[in-house]
């Protein structure tokens, strides 16, 4: 078993933690060309820091705080660190920070005003699927078979989920009334019913874990009342005992036959990483990120799943060679009948979410490399090769060649888009670059994660910053009126980001446009042309 890095904790008080647009912002696509990645919208809100650092036990509770109100603890902030690396979570109480933050969003906003693919028709595919369950009407499941609940509930929280990343790109309420609506369907059917087994813990989280990133999406837009958000929690809760008993079960029977780092250990961390942080639960943080009585906490779990080349396999199956960045999981090949790519991408699966909620908070585990080598770049580098060949004989022939591995592989489903997730961590990535080239990026959708294309990086707008020639255009936004001078006579338009033209003027008389708009609170690319052949563009932000 591998040795878990321990860690000291220190503490802040959070001054203010909602972050939010600028009432109104027009950028510069040159800006956004030039300097993409440290670009942020105007924010509001600052925080305080303590420089206290204390020394966490190793053999002895540390409390970090304790709950009130609705899932909301008293601790505000966490501070990880060992010798070699300083580790700090943001505040708590900032919201959306599972599977996006504030900022990102803004980003694919903008990457979808510009028609920057595979973020454009990502986001026209999540329009239509969500356009598509607007009148869906949620069966929750309230049976005791895990099994059942899995297939019966996973679907509906997908729905959930898509509808509020909708929401949060598109400001249409009614994407967000509907995810509330399906939320509040099963909360109030199973929070408090203990009827689930709890055996499969794994289906348990999975299935719920789509929810919970709706909840986090739509925390702060006022579609819960009250009494709503004291039923989420909970049904969040449960979800999170049950979580709890399944996870203690296999550390109780010593991980069923040696076990001991396997898919269904992420699925717990994933779940209950997300309920801490959209309960903004500190306590739960620290207990699943690093903790003497977590079971398997994501240190350890990093640390455990990612195989070095001199690692031993699981005491199940016989320790063969193996390559920097194999997972664990790959013994999955000779006990599951040829499942090992299976179960290893499911991994990655995972902790793709896990390292996306730890990036949000602070942490960025898709950059952390562990004292003995093991990194998550590592792992989606070494089997991105395998989904873009379908060949399960390639690289040492571990996994093949091998029927139900290659059948795998050539599955007809949306498995391959998590490397658009990691293409978006790993931008500079050859095997990454080389795998998202073999599919069609915008149509995968996974039920876990949703439109996978939408985490892909932006890349650069080099082409449409050459359309702006040196002809004077200025275009101001203020009190809801747009103001355009030209040097030349000039053409408007305002597109919305279904690239739908909101507002069109033709060719004007005068070169100065005062324009008096009402548009909703969202992201628009505003186009002025002149009869001196000039094209300008920006993005018009409103809130």
């Amino acid at each position: 078993m591998k040795k878990f890095i321990k860690f000291l904790f220190s503490f802040t008080i959070f001054i203010n933690s909602v972050g939010s647009y600028a009432q109104t912002n027009l950028l510069d696509i040159e800006t956004y060309v030039d300097d993409y990645t440290g670009y942020d919208i105007a924010q509001t809100g600052s925080r305080t820091s303590s420089t206290n650092v204390s020394k966490c036990p190793s053999n002895s509770s540390f409390n970090i705080g304790g709950t009130t109100g609705v899932g909301i603890s008293t601790q505000k902030f966490i501070r990880l660190q060992n010798d070699d690396l300083t580790i700090s979570l943001d505040s708590l109480g900032v919201h959306p920070s599972i599977l996006f933050n504030s900022s990102e969003l803004t980003k694919i906003q903008i990457a979808v005003a510009l028609h920057k693919e595979p973020h454009y028709s990502s986001f026209l595919n999540l329009k239509s699927y969500c356009d598509s369950y607007l009148s869906y009407s949620p069966a929750p499941y309230t049976g005791a078979v895990t099994d059942d609940f899995y297939s019966k509930t996973l679907l509906p929280a997908s729905i959930a989920r898509n509808l509020a990343v909708a929401y949060c790109l598109t400001n249409n309420i009614a994407y967000a009334q509907k995810s509330a609506q399906i939320l509040n369907a099963f909360s109030s059917a199973m929070a408090g019913n203990a009827a689930i087994d709890n055996a499969i813990s794994l289906k348990i989280a999975r299935a719920t874990f789509p929810f919970i990133c709706a909840y986090d999406m739509l925390l702060n837009t006022g579609v819960f009342s009250v009494v709503d958000k004291n039923q989420i929690v909970q049904y969040f809760r449960m979800i999170e005992n049950k979580v709890k008993i399944g996870a203690q079960e296999w550390d109780d029977n010593d991980y069923y036959n040696k076990q001991y780092y396997n898919n269904h250990l992420v699925s717990h961390a994933m779940s209950l990483l997300a309920i801490g942080t959209a309960l903004d639960d500190a306590a739960l943080i620290q207990y699943i990120l690093d903790s003497d009585f977590c079971p398997r906490d994501v240190v350890e779990l990093q640390r455990g799943l990612i195989l070095m080349s001199n690692d031993t396999d699981c005491v199940r199956v016989k320790n063969l060679p193996k390559d920097d960045g194999e997972i664990m999981d790959r013994y999955r090949h000779i006990t599951a009948g040829g499942r090992g790519l299976q179960y290893s991408t499911l991994v990655l699966h995972l902790f793709a979410p896990i390292a996306l909620i730890c990036k949000h908070r602070g942490w960025d585990l898709f950059q952390y490399k562990a004292p003995t080598g093991e990194w998550l770049k590592l792992s989606f580098d070494y089997y991105s090769d395998y989904w873009r060949t379908k060949d399960s004989g390639i690289k040492r022939g571990y996994y093949g060649p091998h029927a139900q591995e290659n059948a795998r592989l050539n599955a007809q489903d949306d498995w391959i888009g998590v490397f658009d997730i990691a293409l978006g961590q790993y931008p500079e990535s050859k095997p990454l670059q080389d795998v998202v080239a073999s599919y069609n990026r915008p149509v995968q959708h996974m039920n876990l994660l949703g439109f996978t294309g939408l985490f892909a990086p932006i890349e650069s707008a080099t082409s449409i910053s050459k359309q702006i020639n040196t002809e004077n255009i200025q275009i101001s936004y203020s009190n809801n009126n747009l103001h355009i001078t030209s040097d030349f006579l000039s053409s408007v338009k305002v597109i919305n980001l279904s690239g739908i033209v909101v507002l069109e003027t033709d060719q004007q008389k005068s070169n100065l446009h005062e324009m008096k708009l009402n548009l909703a609170s969202s992201v628009y690319l505003v186009q002025v042309k002149s009869a001196g052949g000039s094209l300008i563009k920006k993005i018009l932000i409103t809130n």
